[in-house]
């Protein structure tokens, strides 16, 4: 058998029975695949397929140094793409807020992590700062 698919996003053909692929892009990708038998009888499918945008992480801190009886942190999304947000803030609480304040009730430095999700459950690696 002789295979040959087309990925619909200019990359070369593949020949291999099962390629695996990576697309560069979102978008739509009309995936087809031709298959030849030894005596040349041809058969070929397409299938539509989805690739969903991968969100991006960022966020602001009004402070980034207070004192520990009057800290107010500020903490406001600047992601894209995103709508699913969940913040780590070192000292063991979290929330899945999208805008939020945390005040810290012990001194020291604490590294806080922002992982943000899509509808479509593309996730990234998470954000620290």
């Amino acid at each position: 058998m002789n295979y040959q698919w087309l990925f619909a996003d200019n990359s070369p053909v593949e020949s291999n029975k099962a390629p695996s692929h990576s697309y560069l892009k979102s978008g739509f990708y009309n995936v087809k695949l031709k298959v030849t038998n030894d005596v040349n009888c041809l058969d070929s499918t397409t299938k539509m397929l989805t690739v969903y945008p991968m969100p991006t992480a960022d966020f602001s801190i009004n402070d980034t140094s207070q004192c520990l009886n009057e800290n107010y942190f500020i903490f406001n999304d600047l992601s894209s793409n995103a709508t699913n947000f969940n913040w780590y803030f070192g000292d063991g609480n979290t929330s899945n807020t999208r805008n939020i304040f945390h005040i810290y009730k012990t001194e020291g430095i604490q590294t806080v992590s922002f992982v943000v999700t899509t509808n479509f459950g593309c996730k990234i690696p998470q954000l620290n700062k």
